[in-house]
């Protein structure tokens, strides 16, 4: 992704935000990118009116991505027939409304078995709730909901890439 919009940093003492969460504001399966783009540009130009500098935008809710990704399955919203990237999209129309775009995952928690069972064999996280291994040590359920178990090294380095992958934007 290039974004080639001027942007300048703001200091600590300037930081004023919003949270944009991107699956309620913004999403809705077979929302064309001038759709989306159009109500993205809408909702940024209202938090810039009123009065903030920087935004948070929820990227990754459960394990799963609202941005093009080879290590994360798309989220739900976020259908394969959405040629665009959402965050490419919220990244370039906040910066030209002056704005600081940053993104916010949660790094552990991941699907349900429904979604999960769902998921292409190519996700890592698909492989592990399949291997009877990994299965409960790697990814472990509570409640209804799996989560990563960050005492394992293999499973610390994939949250560690899914964050790099996001620097690279």
């Amino acid at each position: 992704m290039n974004i080639n919009t001027p942007y300048r940093t703001i200091t600590r003492e300037q930081f004023l935000f919003n949270e944009m969460r991107i699956v309620a504001s913004l999403l809705s399966e077979g929302k064309s990118e001038k759709e989306f783009t159009d109500n993205a540009v809408s909702i940024l130009k209202k938090i810039k009116d009123a009065g903030f500098n920087t935004i948070y935008v929820h990227v990754r809710p459960y394990n799963d991505a609202y941005y093009k990704s080879k290590i994360f399955p798309r989220a739900d919203y976020y259908s394969d027939e959405m040629n665009y990237d959402p965050l490419e999209i919220i990244i370039s129309e906040g910066h030209k409304a002056k704005l600081s775009v940053h993104s916010w995952i949660n790094p552990l928690r991941c699907q349900t078995d429904a979604q999960l069972k769902e998921l292409d064999n190519k996700y890592i996280i698909k492989q592990w709730y399949d291997d009877n291994s990994k299965n409960g040590t790697y990814i472990i359920k509570i409640n209804d909901r799996w989560y990563l178990n960050p005492a394992y090294e293999e499973v610390r380095n994939y949250v560690a890439d899914g964050v790099l992958s996001l620097i690279h934007i």
